[in-house]
């Protein structure tokens, strides 16, 4: 995960160091104070998501029954697999967001080209850069620093130019968190599966396999198909 990470921050104009620390603090101080922060900047989704991933890391599907579930959940946490996964892409959003707020003094064409790349690449205009960055600053009360948050940004009005900005901002996130933090991308379920139907004895041995090879291919398909793209 570290060396996706700083692919990925290297890509946004990001400091992989800082992301990397931040990461380290999350996951081994257990810091409540970073944790605080991802909730309020709107990052609290994907720990929410975490039962979810388990067992669908076990069965190859979201939902199922409730023991296998929670027995995937615990398994993940008792590994530290869980904890380490949800510090990384929370550590990622954090210093994502605080990328952007640090460049909101600039206008869209002064913007360093890591970040006017990765805006032009999840479709943020230059009048949605103008929508974001005069945007109030949300400030954390308790280490002081500013954010622009995209509930922010959206302003409460639903279908507006602004919500419209704030929801590519945020999907920019998701998106760049994705690729730092990788899980299994559909794409190569779907492959590997060969849209054999679970329950099958073919299905069940495509699902096993996609269990222990679909992490690695996912790396490979997530940013061979980026550098293909380049």
């Amino acid at each position: 995960d570290t060396t996706t990470q700083g692919l990925t921050a290297r890509m946004n104009g990001m400091s992989a160091t800082s992301l990397i620390a931040r990461h380290m603090r999350m996951f081994a101080a257990n810091s409540d104070v970073d944790r605080k922060l991802a909730l309020q900047l709107g990052f609290g989704a994907q720990g929410m998501a975490s039962r979810a991933l388990g067992a669908q890391r076990i069965m190859g599907e979201v939902t199922g029954p409730e023991l296998t579930e929670r027995l995937a959940d615990t398994a993940l946490r008792a590994g530290f697999l869980s904890p380490w996964t949800e510090s990384g892409r929370w550590a990622f959003g954090i210093e994502m967001l605080a990328h952007v707020t640090n460049s909101a003094s600039k206008s869209f064409d002064e913007l360093d080209t890591a970040l006017k790349g990765s805006f032009q690449r999840h479709g943020i205009t230059p009048e949605d850069w103008e929508l974001i960055r005069t945007t109030e600053q949300w400030v954390d009360a308790e280490s002081g620093a500013s954010f622009i948050r995209a509930e922010d940004v959206a302003r409460g009005e639903f279908g507006t130019p602004a919500f419209d900005a704030a929801n590519r901002l945020q999907q920019a996130i998701f998106v760049e968190t994705e690729f730092a933090i990788v899980s299994a991308a559909p794409q190569v379920r779907s492959v590997l599966t060969a849209g054999e139907p679970a329950g099958s004895v073919w299905g069940e041995v495509m699902r096993n396999t996609a269990l222990f090879k679909g992490f690695p291919l996912s790396i490979q398909y997530l940013h061979w198909s980026r550098i293909m793209a380049m």
